[in-house]
């Protein structure tokens, strides 16, 4: 009888579950550079004034960056897109969190000469997750944008934050992804709470 029910339930255990794209969600990690728990947040602001290769005359009062160089691979394998969310003004900016993340966050894609979404950040099912954190005036984040799937075609790429009612885009850098990641653009993305 055992066998029976278990062979009855085995088509919906294995079919009944739904099919995430994991890929069409992104990460945008706040790179911190203390061990000290009391300083977690402080320690992520670094001075503008430590920092030479930023492009001050393009810098508006709050700039994502990504630099030429910016192929991170880690010792696991896994590989970012570093970046900078730089605040270029001489007050405070409250930046929207979840986690160690920037949220919301979505990547975007040049698709026949239109920008089209391609990623979107994934959220968290614990409203403890949220809160904002402070980008102290002339001060940076080091961000780490996880990379997307590789391929052997070139593409436009970019990253959208959106604070508020206001949008920050970086400016553009060229990744490689493959034809079937690409025609994802054109498909709708649900939100995802893990």
């Amino acid at each position: 009888m055992k066998f029976f029910i278990i062979i009855i339930l085995l088509p919906s255990l294995s079919f009944g579950q739904s099919k995430i794209d994991f890929g069409r969600y992104t990460k945008v990690w706040v790179l911190n550079t203390s061990d000290e728990p009391q300083n977690l947040l402080l320690s992520e602001n670094t001075s503008i004034k430590s920092n030479n290769f930023f492009p001050n005359s393009k810098l508006n009062e709050l700039s994502l960056y990504i630099p030429g160089n910016n192929n991170l691979i880690f010792k696991n394998g896994n590989k970012y897109i570093l970046s900078y969310l730089i605040n270029n003004s001489i007050d405070t900016i409250s930046i929207d969190r979840c986690d160690a993340t920037i949220y919301p966050a979505e990547t975007q894609i040049l698709v026949n000469s239109e920008w089209k979404t391609f990623q979107i950040s994934m959220g968290s099912s614990c409203g403890n997750s949220y809160f904002k954190s402070g980008l102290l005036p002339k001060s940076f984040y080091t961000l780490h944008i996880e990379r997307p799937f590789e391929g052997d075609v070139p593409t436009k790429f970019r990253v959208k934050l959106k604070f508020g009612n206001k949008e920050y885009f970086s400016n553009v850098c060229s990744i490689k992804l493959t034809k079937e990641e690409i025609q994802k653009s054109n498909l709708p993305i649900k939100p995802l709470s893990l």
